[in-house]
């Protein structure tokens, strides 16, 4: 059976049935937050404070996300955000730029209340970057309205994956590739600047084919205007994808693809592009794991394409 073969609400309620237990988790405090340095394109790196906040799920039930399982089941209460990112931002250090990731959109306004806008404006009036997350379909005037608050510069993440129109609909994203391009227009219209989230290998798609769709996908976000576009190993752990492992539907990338991926990816010279190296330990265990990982690293700070890990064993 192809899961992406149902309709939209038996798929959801496929995605949904195959789900581990939630964690509990705290309104009024943060899942995580860390300090972390981007880089810029020049060889230098930028500072960041990154957020993770609790706040009601995603009403979107992406076939490949596991945002979900550290979210609430509630709308987020008023006034909870503004709590999170003030006591984070206690345990941090100062930086250049600030990341609120939310699991989610963060222009829904069951993730986030508009009447915490005005908070969230002054607890990040220091930053020269604030970086948050949506779908396209929340880039509306709420996203402009934000921005207008704001000291610093707003930047929009949106998380594209694929733009092989077969692939973005089997994954359940609930946009098309023109959807995601008006609202790329829109935040350009607001002066808003956007990074991009493309998976390396996603569901439905062959080894063979990967590399080639995911230059399409990259070359098709900077052509939309993107700012940076990040790259994100596929990987399990949400219930559905191991369901799509066990069915031949779905293939992590190991170590050697994403090193390839990454130098192929900067060879384009289109802008910034990096990749995500959370849990990269896992993609590898070959004797070459170590050195393709600090490869990786490398390309990621210098933005220049480094000759690849030879290894006579993978």
């Amino acid at each position: 059976m192809d899961p992406s073969a149902l309709n939209q609400r038996d798929l959801d309620r496929w995605i949904l049935q195959s789900r581990p237990v939630k964690a509990e988790i705290d309104a009024y405090s943060c899942v995580a937050q860390m300090h972390e340095y981007e880089p810029l394109g020049n060889g230098t790196d930028v500072s960041c404070n990154t957020l993770f906040l609790a706040n009601r799920e995603c009403s979107f039930r992406c076939i490949m996300c596991d945002l979900w399982k550290q979210t609430l089941n509630r709308n987020t209460p008023e006034g909870a955000i503004p709590i999170q990112i003030n006591s984070a931002l206690e345990m941090l250090p100062e930086a250049d730029w600030i990341k609120l990731y939310n699991a989610g959109s963060f222009f829904d306004s069951r993730s986030v209340p508009v009447t915490d806008y005005n908070s969230i404006g002054e607890l990040t009036a220091s930053y020269r970057k604030i970086v948050v997350e949506s779908h396209p379909y929340y880039i509306a005037e709420s996203c402009k309205h934000f921005s207008e608050l704001i000291s610093g510069r707003l930047e929009v993440a949106i998380g594209l994956e694929s733009a092989i129109p077969e692939i973005l609909n089997k994954l359940n994203k609930r946009f098309t590739v023109e959807d995601f391009r008006k609202a790329a227009e829109r935040l350009h219209n607001w002066d808003i600047d956007m990074r991009v989230f493309i998976m390396i290998q996603p569901p439905f798609e062959s080894p063979e084919q990967s590399l080639n769709n995911l230059l399409f996908s990259l070359k098709a976000a900077f052509d939309a205007g993107a700012r940076i576009c990040s790259m994100i190993p596929t990987r399990l752990g949400n219930g559905a994808m191991e369901m799509l492992h066990g069915l031949g539907y779905v293939s992590p990338p190991n170590l050697k693809l994403i090193e390839e991926a990454l130098k192929s990816a900067l060879e384009l010279k289109r802008g910034l592009v990096i990749v995500d190296t959370w849990d990269l330990e896992s993609t590898g265990s070959c004797v070459c794991s170590p050195l393709r990982i600090e490869n990786i690293i490398r390309m990621n700070r210098s933005q220049q394409p480094l000759p690849l890990t030879q290894c006579t064993e993978c």
